[in-house]
């Protein structure tokens, strides 16, 4: 059915957006950028300053030659500086910088017109460094390489398995040799060595072997496949069951199978090995496997067709739904994911959107509507889920909202009308419903997350070199959103941007999400702080003006008027952080809802048809 969305909040209480979004938190993180590359250098006779890649800037004492390296200064590269009139005046693509003492640094200066970089005759960027350091992270990224005294490349892989840490050392050689078919070969065999770790921080030996990617394919007899036999430079998934591990490939896991490059380590199936790493067995479903999980003795694994199916012996499969990923579970809760293949204009595929189904004992539930946030590239990450959005930039790019449908078959209706997608971000969440939103203040792509035992490690891109942003769990646990009171509207989840707060035992909720879900339309005018709340009545979302009601009230003023008459509220509409909070069953009812309380779920349940 479609919603009337016509609500008016223009002009919603002070302070308070038409562009609602998730919760936006804001925590520290730390980074390294390898190799961090000198491109600018002044000094004032007491300090040297060099200017750096990545925002880098580092300040040396010259009287006893210490270098301090200070971070989140800028998020761009700064490329020039100078020392003029006794202050240091450093410039990024958008910022100016300055500071007269090469410690203390001043960003406040938007300069994306350019018209101070003009002023200063600031040059274009450099395309080389003055001098360009050896990489030295603070912390093993997940895919990197180094130079071995023999002077051989070692290509290094870092894989989370659920229950601890494999590393792949992987050393080519064949290169520049000619094939079968008479071309110079490009990359060629390798040998590995693997070892693992329960903190990946002191790694132990497992095994060397010699791999070979042709040996790798689809239908190859499992019995001759190494462990695990991708290429060095593919991207895999390995999952720690307990009783066995499973490896299968990712690079297929965003992308419709028209859209990809057919190639050698691209395969199908997931392939099972025991805690000794020698190969079981193969598992072929007739397609692409682009997730799995094993949860209280039961295995999943969904296919590009976004069908999962589970087992419990690898051997038996049937499937478990549709339009649905596989489970994940932390310490609060356990869902499914929504797994919907989202097209634009040209009907190509831009990704999957992987929202939350909810769980009950271990069965798939009801559709979550988030509130002014898209879910991608959905995992659990330490005890937390964990979203981001690698592709895509503004939310018209995608289908329209009636072809997005959840499990009842009825639109989804995830869409919004602000644009969502000003900066990479990533979303955090405990319970798979409320979400806190970071910004990654810094014009990056991010590629793809990892993690540490105590953090989330996020590897960025940007002018083809990579930056690796931490981000401790500590920290995030500090700020997402927990709440143990849900909303239900029309056996939809809501997902609010803030949960719901209680006051003298009555459930406040953010009024314009609220609104919008049941199609009601709210009138607001800033001048009294009074909105206009009306119901939307009959069939087909087309309200019927004799069959509506009509609910008026203010912030923090118990007197609410109800079709005109005068009622007395037990807690008035409150402003929170920036966002009109409501009495949900004063509201709801008397604009002619349902509303019943599930005790045992912590869920209020509204019903507007």
């Amino acid at each position: 059915m479609k919603r009337i969305i016509s609500i008016l909040l223009i002009l919603i209480c002070a302070g308070t957006s038409l562009s609602v979004s998730a919760m936006k938190v804001s925590i520290p993180f730390d980074y390294d950028v390898s190799p961090p590359g000198v491109h600018a250098q002044a000094d004032n006779g007491v300090v040297s300053v060099e200017v750096c890649r990545g925002g880098i800037i580092k300040t040396t004492d010259l009287a006893n030659n210490q270098t301090q390296i200070l971070k989140h200064i800028c998020y761009e590269d700064i490329y020039w500086i100078k020392l003029i009139n006794d202050e240091f005046i450093a410039f990024s693509d958008n910022y100016m910088l300055s500071s007269g003492d090469g410690y203390n640094w001043n960003v406040a200066k938007d300069d994306r017109d350019k018209s101070l970089h003009e002023q200063y005759n600031v040059g274009t960027r450099p395309g080389k460094y003055i001098n360009e350091e050896k990489s030295n992270p603070d912390f093993e990224t997940v895919d990197s390489e180094y130079k071995r005294d023999d002077g051989k490349i070692v290509h290094v892989k870092i894989l989370y398995t659920g229950q601890e840490w494999l590393k792949f050392e992987d050393v080519p050689f064949n290169l520049g040799d000619i094939d079968d078919n008479g071309a110079e070969r490009t990359s060629g065999d390798f040998d590995r060595t693997i070892y693992k770790s329960s903190d990946r921080q002191n790694w132990e030996y497992i095994d060397k072997r010699e791999s070979n990617y042709k040996k790798f394919k689809s239908g190859e007899n499992s019995e001759n496949i190494p462990f695990p036999g991708f290429r060095y430079d593919a991207d895999i998934q390995i999952l720690n069951t307990g009783n066995e591990y499973l490896v299968r490939s990712t690079v297929c896991d965003y992308y419709e199978r028209r859209e990809r490059t057919v190639n050698y380590y691209m395969v199908s199936g997931v392939f099972v090995y025991d805690h000794d790493l020698k190969p079981v067995k193969a598992i072929n479903l007739d397609d692409y496997i682009v997730d799995m999980a094993y949860l209280d003795g039961v295995y999943y694994l969904t296919s590009d067709k976004n069908i999962t199916y589970k087992s419990t012996d690898l051997e038996n499969w049937e499937i478990l739904g549709e339009n649905m990923g596989c489970p994940m579970r932390n310490s609060v809760s356990t869902i499914y994911k929504t797994r919907i293949d989202l097209k634009d204009r040209f009907e190509e595929s831009m990704g999957y959107y992987e929202g939350t189904i909810t769980s009950n004992n271990g069965l798939f539930g009801k559709n979550v509507v988030e509130e002014g946030i898209m879910l991608f590239n959905t995992r659990k990450y330490g005890d937390f889920y964990v979203s981001f959005d690698a592709y895509h930039d503004k939310i018209d790019s995608y289908a329209s909202n009636d072809n997005i449908k959840g499990l009842d078959g009825n639109p989804l209706d995830i869409f919004r009308d602000s644009p969502l997608y000003q900066n990479q971000y990533i979303s955090f969440s405990k319970d798979g419903v409320y979400w806190a939103t970071l910004d990654i203040p810094m014009p990056y792509h991010i590629h793809h997350l990892d993690q540490t035992s105590d953090s989330l490690l996020i590897k960025c891109n940007y002018d083809d070199f990579d930056r690796f942003v931490n981000i401790k769990y500590s920290d995030m646990e500090s700020v997402v959103p927990q709440s143990n009171v849900y909303i239900e509207l029309n056996n939809r989840i809501l997902g609010f941007s803030q949960p719901p707060v209680m006051e003298s035992d009555r459930i406040l909720v953010p009024m314009r999400f609220l609104f919008e879900q049941m199609g009601a339309e709210v009138n607001w005018n800033d001048e009294t702080q009074t909105a206009i709340a009306i119901s939307a009545r009959g069939g087909g979302g087309e309200r019927n003006r004799a069959g509506e009601n009509t609910v008026t009230f203010s912030i923090d003023n118990t007197t609410a008027y109800v079709n005109g008459a005068e009622i007395t509220m037990d807690v008035p509409a409150r402003l929170i952080n920036d966002q009109t909070f409501v009495p949900l069953r004063f509201l709801s009812e008397n604009l002619g809802y349902t509303v019943e309380w599930d005790e045992a779920a912590n869920t209020a349940i509204i019903t507007t048809e």
